[in-house]
């Protein structure tokens, strides 16, 4: 299995420490590899605004986190929501 996290550097609510965005079930082989591609959407790098009832994004630096599960991350990289 395949994930794809994401979690805000700043948040400015409250939010998980990171958000499953993506994943894709891979079937391997003994000593094979794929490639796997999946992509991120504005709304993957969103939060739930109750008061104003509608998704927010908020510009900032976000941290893209993949792995096979939550707790084995083996690749991060930054990206930054432009305003």
């Amino acid at each position: 299995m395949a994930q794809v996290y994401v979690r805000p550097l700043r948040a400015r609510v409250e939010r998980p420490f990171q958000e499953l965005k993506a994943f894709q079930r891979v079937l391997l082989k003994r000593a094979k590899a794929v490639r796997v591609e999946m992509s991120l959407n504005g709304r993957a790098f969103s939060y739930w605004d109750e008061k104003r009832r509608q998704w927010r994004g908020d510009p900032g630096s976000y941290e893209i986190r993949v792995g096979s599960s939550s707790r084995d991350i083996r690749l991060k990289k930054t990206w930054t929501l432009e305003p």
